[in-house]
């Protein structure tokens, strides 16, 4: 993390992968089966996946902290208020 931004990476690569399957197809109007289409392949792939962040709130802990906390008295009030009027 650098001051508010924050950046964060992964990678993975898979040196070989199959697949074999098959896709149906259903009609709109009937919902009846239209066909059933057999699928394979094989490959090798990267996927990568970057992620940048900012944080626009300065001492966002803080008032999580303080958000988590309300929340549990609005919950707390709430089932109290259902529990009093049965």
């Amino acid at each position: 993390m650098i001051g508010p931004v924050r950046l964060s990476a992964e990678a993975a690569y898979l040196p070989y992968a199959s697949f074999k399957g098959e896709d149906n197809h259903f009609l709109p109007d009937s919902g009846a089966l239209d066909g059933v289409f057999p699928e394979w392949g094989h490959d090798r792939g990267v996927q990568n996946h970057c992620l940048r962040s900012v944080s626009c709130i300065k001492n966002s802990k803080r008032l999580l902290r303080q958000f988590s906390g309300l929340l549990r008295h609005l919950i707390c009030y709430a089932v109290f208020n259902v529990a009093r009027s049965f």
